[in-house]
């Protein structure tokens, strides 16, 4: 869905090399396609299978636009070949296999990487009475190895020496975490009209007082870091 057959066909060694394809027709090698399998299987009980019927499944959009280079919006378009449906039940007697999700990107690597993340950020997953390895595949397209290619034989061994204990984010997402955290429960209580919470006033930094007010998010329970997220009067949010 989303990405030309030929693509899919090209086995290339090369940029800009052209191979033939089954036809004996010359395909030109554009752009890059990443692929990765999508299994119910749970990485956090060493990849265990995971069976079960399916109460909720929802595939990506066959386009994702993701951010180049350049800081410019490409766009990268998303397949998928699964054969599930949602009820159907997962049984230890086949492969556990879900789906195949490929992304295809006519820029490069790096935005294919994009938006193969983005695609399973997106997909819908639930039931099957454990878990699937969506969230390992997506901390696998964060390593920085990954994503310049060095990925040889013992690639899992090394990054994962003691198994998958689930993604850790870095301080610019825990930061982006926070921010989100305090906009939905402030929605929130506006949906259930409750009353607003009290706001902390500004504070003062070098001397200068921050205008408007900000709140206290902690992420990781009474024990994990605490973030203060203001509310400037122009609208922004800042961490």
């Amino acid at each position: 869905r989303g990405i030309p057959q030929d693509y899919l066909d090209l086995v290339s060694s090369g940029e800009g090399e052209k191979e033939e394809d089954l036809e004996g027709k010359a395909v030109p090698h554009v752009g890059h396609a990443i692929e990765a399998r999508i299994y119910a299987e749970d990485p956090l009980r060493g990849f265990l299978p995971s069976t079960g019927p399916l109460l909720q499944y929802k595939e990506p959009p066959s386009s994702i636009l993701v951010k180049g280079e350049q800081g410019q919006k490409e766009e990268c378009q998303i397949r998928v070949d699964s054969g599930v449906t949602v009820g159907q039940t997962i049984t230890q007697y086949y492969d556990p296999l879900i789906s195949k999700l490929i992304s295809y990107s006519p820029i490069n690597r790096l935005d294919a990487i994009q938006g193969l993340a983005k695609a399973c950020d997106s997909y819908v997953i639930e039931g099957l009475g454990g878990g699937h390895n969506v969230n390992f595949v997506q901390d696998v397209l964060r390593l920085q190895d990954f994503r310049d290619g060095n990925t040889p034989t013992n690639f899992i061994d090394v990054h994962y020496p003691d198994g998958f204990d689930g993604v850790v984010l870095n301080e610019k997402e825990m930061e982006e975490l926070a921010v989100i955290g305090a906009l939905i429960g402030e929605q929130r209580r506006n949906l259930l009209n409750y009353p607003p919470l009290p706001l902390l006033e500004g504070k003062e930094d070098d001397g200068k007082k921050e205008e408007g007010k900000a709140v206290i998010v902690c992420l990781g329970g009474m024990f994990g870091k605490a973030y203060r997220v203001s509310y400037a009067p122009d609208g922004n949010v800042v961490v």
